[in-house]
């Protein structure tokens, strides 16, 4: 009897044959015809991706393995806002718009949202006033593009503010405490350019970038030069707290990254870190 060879075909679906011949009489295995049924096609309608789908326009860049990031939004405005979003590629259609994303209620004023769980891609938000829907025209953007390392996402809106001034609307959050120290981060600014500094009360060497730490307790003042101008802040620091801060129509304003969020809010008002 002729050497039996063995081979191994590798068909669609994960099945796997293996099959047995001779070089003159065909083993019968009882496979004459197998049918294997035709895999669907993955068809994403081109007019409305679905936001959770991540279908690469031509000439776009692809969405990081990962795919999603939270999104904070931080209102600076004298009025309650909520938000919308929906991916926003570079090129092809737009995604579904989801949302209002956060409480019925809004963002009050001075104040900063929960997180919400986003597709980590470019995308557009659309701010709207506590009420009213998506939907609503004349609305104002912003449109985010987030880097493949992004985790957590801010976003601030001021009226009137940062319409020329380029990715001046959005900031990487400062979420990672550190024992001992404050954490502060120039988030964003409705001017061409500023710098952040913090000068300890009583004098001494000033800490200055556009992110440091200061030592928990500290007293002093975080200054945000802009326009040719110091526009100072007094503070006390928090030991294993985190900062935003914000300059947004001639003033500082500091956002608690660390603090309780009640009611899906948490504050940026006067009261952070006075001392």
């Amino acid at each position: 009897m002729l050497p039996t060879k063995t081979s191994l075909r590798v068909l669609p679906l994960g099945l796997v044959l293996l099959t047995a011949c001779q070089r003159d009489d065909a083993v019968d295995l009882g496979l004459e015809r197998l049918r294997i049924p035709e895999l669907p096609e993955f068809d994403i309608p081109g007019s409305n991706p679905p936001p959770n789908i991540f279908a690469p326009p031509d000439g776009g860049t692809e969405r990081p393995d990962d795919g999603t990031m939270t999104l904070r939004v931080v209102n600076l405005s004298d009025a309650p806002l909520n938000a919308c979003w929906q991916w926003a590629p570079e090129s092809g259609a737009m995604g579904t718009q989801m949302g209002p994303v956060f409480r019925a209620a809004g963002i009050p004023p001075l104040s900063q949202s929960e997180r919400v769980t986003v597709d980590r891609a470019r995308i557009r938000v659309t701010f709207i006033p506590a009420g009213a829907a998506c939907e609503l025209a004349g609305a104002e953007t912003r449109l985010v593009d987030p880097t493949e390392t992004t985790t957590h996402l801010g976003v601030w809106f001021a009226p009137g503010t940062n319409a020329t001034v380029p990715n001046a609307s959005a900031f990487d959050e400062n979420v990672a405490a550190i024992a001992g120290k404050e954490s502060v981060r120039l988030a964003g600014h409705d001017t061409a350019s500023a710098s952040l500094s913090f000068a300890p009360q009583g004098g001494g060497p000033s800490l200055s970038g556009p992110s440091f730490e200061v030592e928990g307790g500290a007293l002093g003042s975080l200054v945000v030069t802009a326009d040719l101008q110091d526009v100072a802040r007094p503070i006390r620091a928090k030991s294993g707290g985190t900062l935003s801060v914000f300059f947004a129509g001639g003033q500082v304003v500091l956002c608690d990254d660390s603090g309780p969020v009640v009611d899906g809010v948490s504050s940026c008002g006067p009261e952070v870190r006075q001392p």
